[in-house]
């Protein structure tokens, strides 16, 4: 495809195949949207089971941090409803990626504490050892990056 090719089909001033113009924006690309409402029901999810079922959680909060762990527990889950929401709407998914990173980059501070803690003890099993919360650490530099990505304008034929 030429330049000439892209620019029109990415313009807000092109037709459909009637002829009529759009109303108002082009169309999510399905890869973004498929990308962005993954994250969004991630998020849902983990808000859900942090108030569903908080002792796994609340065990990872770090001691320093001021406060009990429920509150943190909490704050945890409330950020990552609200950014579940605003991923769930096109016009403020770029928001709610920007809160999804910064959600991911703090609790990441609770999954280094789990490690150094030797685990998560409130959970079942292997889930309880050293090696999985050591393990869990590389999987949040994804989630940032897929989060981060989502703040970044639309482009035409992509994320």
């Amino acid at each position: 495809m030429n330049r000439v090719t892209v620019a029109a089909l990415c313009s807000d001033r092109a037709r459909d195949a009637s002829g009529n113009a759009p109303s108002g924006h082009r169309p999510e690309h399905r890869h973004r949207r498929r990308t962005r409402l993954g994250l969004a029901a991630l998020l849902g999810g983990a808000a859900i089971v942090h108030v569903a079922v908080p002792r796994p959680f609340e065990s990872m909060v770090p001691r320093w941090l001021p406060g009990a762990a429920s509150a943190w527990n909490l704050a945890s889950a409330l950020a990552e409803g609200v950014a579940a929401a605003l991923l769930a709407s096109r016009r403020t998914s770029r928001l709610g990626g920007a809160v999804a990173a910064g959600t991911f980059t703090v609790v990441f501070v609770a999954n280094v504490q789990a490690a150094v803690d030797g685990g998560m003890r409130a959970l079942p099993g292997w889930l309880a050892s050293r090696e999985a919360a050591v393990l869990r650490l590389p999987l949040q530099v994804p989630l940032v990056w897929w989060s981060w990505r989502l703040t970044r304008p639309e482009r035409c034929g992509g994320t």
